[in-house]
């Protein structure tokens, strides 16, 4: 039960800026990111209720978790993730399509919460406002005649601009 309760409060205690900083300038520009909080529903013995998790868009009333948006919920659920790597950090992470339901200032947002990350992570996405951000670009695609798949790698620090005058 300690074990819990202090995974829990770590967590809590950072949902709500990570929440913030992932949706900041979401709602236009220069808006204030959202709030988000954890909550326990029985605080006495944890095991014997659920945890209550709150979201508030930017420039959104309060409403239930149910009637966020696709890109709400996600950026809400990413939040989570995020604010659990607070308790124990993974040595890199795997995002597989996280995107999917996110606009592109949404996307952007997430791009640049996951760039700053202190890990390493693979990010499989079909949007080039994703996968722009990284280091490296990999490609699959099914080679028919061969029945088999192909691969292509990219370095794109190769790229970047140069910082020498």
């Amino acid at each position: 039960k300690e074990r819990f309760v202090d995974c829990f409060a770590k967590v809590a205690g950072a949902i709500g800026d990570v929440y913030k900083r992932l949706t900041a300038n979401t709602a236009g520009l220069h808006a204030e990111g959202g709030s988000a909080y954890l909550d326990l529903e029985d605080t006495e013995d944890p095991f014997n209720g659920g945890i209550k998790f709150t979201a508030m868009p930017p420039a959104k009333r309060f409403r239930d978790m149910h009637l966020l948006s696709g890109g709400e919920k996600t950026l809400a659920a990413m939040a989570l993730l995020f604010a659990v790597h607070a308790y124990q950090r993974p040595p890199f992470m795997v995002l597989d399509e996280v995107d999917a339901a996110l606009d592109a200032n949404n996307v952007r947002a997430l791009a640049g919460y996951v760039e700053q990350a202190e890990c390493q992570t693979i990010v499989i996405s079909l949007k080039d406002r994703f996968f722009i951000r990284g280091e490296a670009l990999v490609g699959v695609w099914k080679n028919k005649p061969k029945e088999t798949s192909a691969v292509l790698t990219l370095d794109l620090t190769r790229y970047l601009p140069s910082t020498e005058s």
